[in-house]
């Protein structure tokens, strides 16, 4: 014969079976809330597209930097009064120069370099200028002609 299965066990598989399907129920009633919430805010920025135009994410934070005013700069930059330069000389000889444009338009190189002419000089032609006067200054160290017998260099 067979033995009846005792109602306490019975009752524990139908209250785990119970309490199984009540989570599932509690899931998928969760799922359906967040994606209804996505479904939203999806529409709110679709709206906001249509607005201003193409949304890209994250473009926000840049409009609040401000414009760059240091760093390096492109040779063809004009030179113009108030403008900061750093001559460098490097090799045998170490030098460093902070020059500022002059409300004249002229940097004065110091050590005897004299004034040259800055005020509407593109950065790549003022380098030029520049090493052609500290190479006078310093030819034993700065030889133009022939820069594989430089024992220094101008930057």
């Amino acid at each position: 014969m067979r033995k009846k299965p005792e109602p306490n066990s019975i009752t524990k598989k139908y209250s785990i079976f119970k309490l199984v399907s009540s989570l599932a129920i509690f899931l998928i009633f969760i799922w359906g809330i967040t994606l209804l919430n996505f479904a939203q805010e999806s529409a709110k920025k679709s709206q906001e597209t249509k607005k201003t135009g193409v949304y890209a994410f994250g473009y926000d934070i840049f409009r609040e930097l401000p414009p760059i005013t240091e760093g390096p700069v492109d040779e063809e930059y004009l030179l113009s009064p108030g403008d900061e330069i750093i001559v460098t000389v490097w090799g045998q000889l170490n030098l460093k120069y902070p020059l500022t444009v002059s409300e004249d338009g002229y940097i004065d190189i110091p050590d005897e370099g004299g004034r040259i002419f800055t005020n509407g000089v593109s950065l790549k032609k003022l380098k030029s200028l520049t090493a052609e006067r500290l190479s006078q200054i310093y030819s034993s160290y700065i030889n133009l002609e022939n820069p594989a017998r430089s024992t220094a260099f101008v930057d």
